[in-house]
């Protein structure tokens, strides 16, 4: 077989060496593809596996047929993946945010750097899987590795920026919705205003702990009222109460006796006999009751003490139990059994 027409073996081998190449030229040009590309694929949480079967599966898809529309499934399932995972672009002038944002953009394009290019090198190392008729029609082509690397660099960027593309779209309806969403919203208050009411607000709350308090006094008072009218009236609160019957006030016995005693004692030592008495007959002294100095009077209340009711106010004689007095006003000891004369004395 001559050169100009090789065998299908050596096709095969040619288009299996020019793979290989560009898929080891793809490796090193990775750190050329587009930061945003890079970011998608490190948020997208795809690994190596997913980026490798995305490859072969785009490279499988030149010779048509079955391959194609496999390759068409996987690029539409990771262009999905990407747009759920890429955040909408938001605008911040923080300072600490915005390093914050670029700090995480970075690690997002390194991880996705890192990611793509151990894809590649394991496509590379398993480029013998690839269908041999694929490796055939490279090898009969005559393509270069620079052109399939740049073809399949290009195959696994599309999807991935579609899905970015998808995202932005998506995101930016959202915003769509929202601002309209917002205009059909009352306007937002003041600075002024949104302190007015808190104002309002706290005003409000005080004025309702006072009413509160006050509520409950008067919830306590009428309580208090009320069961002062059941202690008072323990048949029913609207039935007619009722009073005690009055007794007039019992007198003080105790006290009665003791002015009583009293006045015996002040009698008894104002109707004690002077000489100048006792040289009065009683018809004189009956006769003219103020003749005397006054202290031979005794008053109403010892008489009436006594049982002894004076006719006309003179003095009236002392009952028998009482002790006779001499004319100088001794008491005459009455007789005892106890006592004896001092001759009986032993």
């Amino acid at each position: 077989m001559s050169l100009s027409n090789p065998s299908p073996r050596r096709l095969t081998r040619r288009g299996t060496r020019t793979l290989k190449a560009a898929y080891a030229q793809a490796q090193r040009d990775v750190k050329r593809m587009d930061p945003a590309v890079l970011a998608a694929i490190g948020r997208s949480k795809m690994n190596s596996q997913d980026l490798k079967h995305l490859a072969h599966a785009n490279i499988n898809g030149l010779q048509g047929g079955n391959q194609e529309r496999v390759a068409q499934q996987l690029n539409a399932q990771a262009a999905a993946q990407v747009q759920a995972t890429t955040p909408a672009s938001q605008r911040t002038r923080n300072p600490f945010k915005q390093l914050s944002n670029w700090n995480q953009n970075r690690k997002d394009i390194r991880h996705g750097k890192q990611t793509l290019q151990m894809a590649y090198a394991q496509a590379k190392s398993e480029v013998k899987r690839i269908d041999p008729a694929v490796r055939q029609g490279i090898g009969r082509s005559r393509v270069t590795k620079q052109d399939l690397a740049q073809l399949s660099v290009a195959q696994l960027d599309a999807p991935l920026r579609a899905g970015i593309n998808q995202a932005a779209q998506h995101h930016h309806t959202q915003a769509r919705i929202a601002a309209a969403t917002a205009a059909t919203q009352p306007p937002r208050q003041s600075a002024g205003q949104r302190v007015a009411n808190a104002v309002n607000t706290a005003s409000r709350w005080k004025n309702a702990v006072r009413d509160g308090a006050n509520g409950a006094i008067a919830k306590a008072e009428k309580f208090r009222t009320d069961y002062n009218e059941r202690r008072q009236n323990p048949i029913g609160r609207n039935a007619p109460a009722t009073t005690a019957p009055s007794t007039s006030p019992q007198p003080d016995l105790a006290a009665q006796k003791a002015a009583q005693a009293k006045a015996v004692h002040a009698g008894l030592n104002n109707t004690m006999l002077t000489p100048e008495a006792t040289s009065q007959s009683p018809e004189a002294a009956s006769q003219s009751p103020e003749a005397g100095t006054g202290r031979h009077r005794a008053p109403e209340a010892a008489a009436a003490f006594d049982g002894i009711a004076p006719a006309n106010g003179a003095v009236a004689s002392k009952p028998a139990t009482q002790q006779a007095t001499t004319g100088q006003g001794e008491a005459v000891p009455a007789h005892n059994k106890h006592h004896k004369p001092e001759g009986q004395e032993r």
